[in-house]
């Protein structure tokens, strides 16, 4: 869940306990976490392509990004095992690429190699920070 990192610290650790109070059982709990890096990993891979082949790696990262943040929304209003797949999936296919485009345009903005460090330390300060 790359939609807000704020979101992710304050929500995501959680999110079985929402699995689990809609009444889903602990292998269905297990399958929707197993899904996320079956979906996220080849997800990223193939939307980065495509930014490489259209060269519009920013109209990407922001498209899927914004789609992302409402099916990800969406998860609080499912109520069955299937709407929490759907919803699951949707949601790391779209919001796979926009950690790793972040990533790519962090390092292309880095004048020195230990700039991109520096970034990271920060983005890490924040999440130890909120969680």
């Amino acid at each position: 869940m790359r939609t807000s990192p704020a979101g992710i610290v304050c929500v995501w650790p959680f999110i079985n306990l929402l699995y689990r109070s809609n009444g889903l059982s602990d292998a269905q709990i297990g399958v929707l976490a197993a899904l996320k890096p079956w979906t996220s990993a080849p997800s990223s891979f193939l939307w980065s392509g495509l930014a490489d082949r259209l060269s519009a790696h920013k109209a990407i990262m922001l498209a899927t990004f914004i789609t992302s943040t409402p099916t990800r929304a969406g998860v609080s209003l499912a109520h069955s095992f299937w709407a929490f797949v759907v919803l699951a999936v949707a949601g790391e296919v779209l919001a796979a690429p926009v950690g790793v485009m972040a990533d790519a345009a962090v390092v292309a903005a880095c004048k020195r190699d230990i700039d991109y460090g520096k970034s990271r330390l920060w983005g890490a300060i924040g999440w130890g920070s909120l969680s």
